[in-house]
């Protein structure tokens, strides 16, 4: 699975997130933090769930 965070986060891969929308939980495996002259792009995530939060 994968997503995206603001440039201006900071996560590093081993963090762990949660989606509010359905709480679920997700390892960050690994980060990518393109670069493009001129342009400040999204943080680039490969996650894998790893649960919920039970709620």
């Amino acid at each position: 699975m994968s997503g995206t965070v603001p440039s201006t986060t900071d996560i590093l891969t081993g963090d762990r997130i949660r989606d509010d929308t359905n709480g679920g939980l997700y390892l960050v495996q690994n980060v990518t933090r393109p670069r493009t002259p001129g342009r400040v792009r999204d943080v680039e995530l490969e996650l894998k769930r790893i649960g919920d939060d039970g709620g």
